[in-house]
């Protein structure tokens, strides 16, 4: 249950972001595939970016979640979402969608839900 809520959250960022440039901006080496290390980048990235105060923490206020992605990206269960959490939710994320588990989200796997 965990990892599909946390696929839905890869899947909706990719979607939403699609429009503006997100997977172009991931794809560092424009190879069209976006490769497991591209995404880490691009986690930490948002991570900070989120992370308004630089607390470490997203806070409710920096980053909209449902209740149920946020109990799923606590891992050490503080009610608290660190920058690592979300980090390391992102990338279990990005590896549930690498369904031929090669590293790398290319354009089906981009789009599948």
């Amino acid at each position: 249950l965990r990892l599909f809520y946390l696929a839905a959250l890869l899947a909706a960022v990719l979607a939403i972001s699609a429009p503006i440039g997100a997977a172009e901006e991931m794809d560092y080496d424009g190879d069209g595939l976006i490769g497991e290390e591209e995404f880490r980048n691009y986690a930490a990235k948002e991570a900070a970016a989120a992370d308004v105060n630089g607390n470490g923490i997203l806070d409710r206020d920096e980053y909209e979640l449902t209740p149920a992605e946020a109990a799923a990206m606590d891992t050490n269960k503080d009610g608290a979402i660190q920058r690592a959490e979300f980090q390391a939710s992102l990338m279990q994320a990005f590896k549930k969608m690498d369904k031929n588990a090669d590293g790398r989200l290319d354009a089906s796997e981009r789009r599948a839900k």
